[in-house]
């Protein structure tokens, strides 16, 4: 237990005072929320509520809604929903996201993102491989995004994450991932994710 409660201290409290001592790299917390409902069979509806990331002024929250495609390999989710508080006012989104297992056991999980009020594309993937450590669920891999701005270049990020699931509230991950951005300010951003 000493060891659970020390782990999940330097995971949750360790970046943020890190990130806090460098000027080139921008903290995010991100909060998400997730449900998939089976309706019949390998068909069902999936549901998003997230908060992009809680240090910045006024709040963002995304809701995401529709439907669900799974088997034993994994799950694909075509949904539609709303980004309330954007800087240009709300925007209508189409999100598709895709979580499978590509070789055992390694995850592959990947989202396309698309605004329809500014047409902003944003792509995203990551690629995970679970252990545990006396018990205690983790995963390591790398993430990266790619951000297509109308009218504006790219923006490119990709760099290491890590995961520790709650043993406390198994439905509770935390994840911490580093992004290294070309010409741009680094991120890293923590995600704290409920599966309900």
């Amino acid at each position: 237990m000493k060891f659970t409660a020390f782990g999940l201290a330097m995971l949750l409290f360790v970046p943020t005072v890190l990130v806090g001592q460098t000027r080139d790299t921008d903290y995010q917390l991100r909060f998400l929320a997730h449900n998939q409902t089976i309706v019949r069979r390998n068909f069902g509806l999936a549901l998003w509520a997230i908060a992009p990331d809680v240090t910045v002024r006024p709040r963002r929250f995304l809701v995401l809604g529709g439907l669900l495609l799974n088997n034993n390999r994994g799950w694909l989710e075509v949904m539609g929903g709303e980004l309330f508080n954007a800087p240009n006012g709300n925007e209508t989104i189409l999100d598709v996201r895709i979580s499978v297992r590509i070789a055992r056991p390694i995850g592959f999980s990947g989202e396309l993102f698309y605004s329809l009020k500014d047409q902003r594309v944003l792509f995203s993937q990551s690629i995970n491989v679970p252990f545990s450590i006396k018990g205690l669920q983790m995963s390591a891999g790398e993430e990266s995004e790619i951000l297509f701005p109308k009218a504006r270049p790219a923006v490119i990020g990709v760099g290491p994450r890590f995961t520790v699931q709650l043993p406390f509230w198994r439905r509770v991950s935390v994840t911490n991932a580093y992004h290294f951005r070309w010409k741009r300010e680094n991120i890293f951003r923590t995600y704290v994710f409920v599966n309900f």
